[in-house]
C-alpha cells in the first residue's frame, strides 16, 4: 500500500503494505490423472531479516516463530518486505545487494528449493500476490508510475485514474482506489467501472476473495467500507476529546472475511501521538504495550477472528529485537546466535 509507515521506506503495504490476502488451498478432486493442489499450511508467515555477527543483513520468515534463511551471506546482502503464501509455496519480496547487482527482488521457497528473481526497475512496492505458478507484484517504478510484474517481468505502464491513492492485488488483478475532492471510489482495473464512495476520503484499499476493503474518513471520523458497506470507526478510550479524523490516521489495511484490521496512531489526552490498530470498529491502543519499550516500531497488521498481528521491533540500534503484537502483547522471534539487530516486517496468515 502506498501510505504505509515505510517500512521500505516501506511497506509496506503493507502492506504496506504491508500493506496481504488470506487463503488456503484444499486437495483438487478427480481422477487420478487430475494434478493435485499443495496444501498451504496453516500459520502466521511473517518476512524480515536479521544482521548476523559479521554485519551480513540475511532475509529471512517465520512461520510460526520458526526462522527460515532466505539468503546466505557469502552471496548477497538482503532483507524481507512482504510475504504472501499461495499453492504450496511461500513467497518473500524484498530488497538485496550481491557483488555485481542491486535493486528489489522476490524468493520463492517450494518445499526445500529458494530462488531469487529480480524485479528490474522496481522503486516501490505496493503489494505481492500469487495464483496457480505465477506471482505478481504491484509496485512504482523508477519513473514513479505504477506496475505490474508477473514473474519478474515489468508490464505495460498502468494507467491509473485521476486521483489514484493506492493499489492492492487479487492474483494478477489489480484494484485501486482514489478519491477527488471528498468523493472517493474503487475499481477493479484501472479503466474497470468505478464503485463510489460518497462523501468520503478513502486512501488506503487491499483485497480478498470478493470483498474489497478500503479506509479513511469523512468530515470528522475514520471510517472503513467493506465493498460499499460503510463503518465509523471509534478512538481508543484515552484518545483526545474532540480530535478530528486526521489525528488518527490509518496507515495499514487488511482483510478476512467480514473482518477487517487496521493498523494507525492517535492523539492520546497527553497531547502525544501513539500507534493503535482496529478490528473493525473498535480500537485498541498499544500505548501499554509499547511504552515500556526501547523505539519500539511497528510495520504492518493482519488478522484472524479476533486477533490481530502486529509485526515490528523494539531496542536500541545495535540490539534490535524483531517481535510481533497479538492483541497487544509482544513476542520476540527467536533471536539468532550473535546477531545483533533483526526486523519483522510483511505478515500474512492462513487459516
Amino acid at each position: 500500500m502506498k501510505n504505509t509507515i515505510k517500512l521500505f521506506g516501506i511497506i509496506a503495504l503493507a502492506a504496506i503494505i504491508g500493506f496481504a490476502m488470506i487463503g488456503c488451498d484444499g486437495d483438487g478432486g478427480g481422477g487420478d490423472d487430475d494434478p493435485i493442489d499443495p496444501i498451504d499450511p496453516p500459520g502466521v508467515y511473517i518476512a524480515g531479516y536479521y544482521v548476523d555477527a559479521d554485519d551480513n543483513s540475511i532475509a529471512c520468515y517465520w512461520k510460526d516463530g520458526v526462522k527460515k534463511d532466505l539468503t546466505n551471506p557469502s552471496e548477497m546482502q538482503a532483507l524481507g518486505d512482504l510475504i504472501t503464501v499461495a499453492n504450496g509455496r511461500i513467497y518473500v519480496a524484498g530488497s538485496y545487494e550481491d557483488e555485481d547487482n542491486d535493486g528489489y527482488c522476490y524468493w520463492t521457497v517450494n518445499g526445500t528449493t529458494i530462488t531469487k528473481t529480480s524485479l528490474t526497475d522496481l522503486d516501490e512496492f505496493l503489494d505481492i500476490s500469487a495464483a496457480g505458478n505465477n506471482v505478481y507484484i504491484l509496485g512504482v517504478a523508477t519513473d514513479s508510475k505504477p506496475y505490474l510484474w508477473t514473474n519478474g517481468t515489468k508490464g505495460s505502464e498502468l494507467v491509473p485514474p485521476t486521483g489514484f491513492e493506492n493499489g492492492a492485488l487479487s492474483g494478477s488483478d489489480v484494484y485501486v482506489v482514489g478519491r477527488t475532492n471528498t468523493n472517493s471510489w474503487y475499481q477493479k482495473g484501472v479503466s474497470g467501472a468505478k464503485t463510489q464512495l460518497n462523501n468520503a476520503n478513502a486512501y488506503i484499499i487491499a483485497v480478498s476473495g470478493n470483498k474489497v476493503y478500503t479506509a479513511g474518513f469523512s468530515g470528522y471520523d475514520n471510517y472503513y467500507w467493506v465493498n460499499t458497506t460503510k463503518t465509523k470507526m471509534n478512538l481508543p478510550a484515552d484518545a483526545e476529546a474532540g480530535q478530528s479524523a486526521w489525528t488518527g490516521q490509518i496507515k495499514r489495511i487488511y482483510g478476512s472475511g467480514n473482518n477487517v484490521y487496521m493498523l494507525g496512531s492517535y492523539e492520546h489526552t497527553d497531547g502525544e501521538d501513539y500507534d493503535c490498530y482496529w478490528i473493525n470498529s473498535t480500537a485498541y491502543s498499544l500505548k501499554s504495550s509499547l511504552s515500556s519499550l526501547t523505539k519500539p516500531i511497528i510495520y504492518n497488521i493482519a488478522g484472524t477472528g479476533s486477533d490481530a498481528y502486529i509485526t515490528g521491533y523494539h531496542g536500541s540500534s545495535g540490539n534490535y529485537k524483531a517481535c510481533y503484537w497479538k492483541n497487544g502483547t509482544k513476542t520476540d522471534l527467536p533471536a539468532v546466535t550473535g546477531s545483533p539487530d533483526a526486523e519483522a516486517r510483511g505478515i500474512f496468515i492462513v487459516e
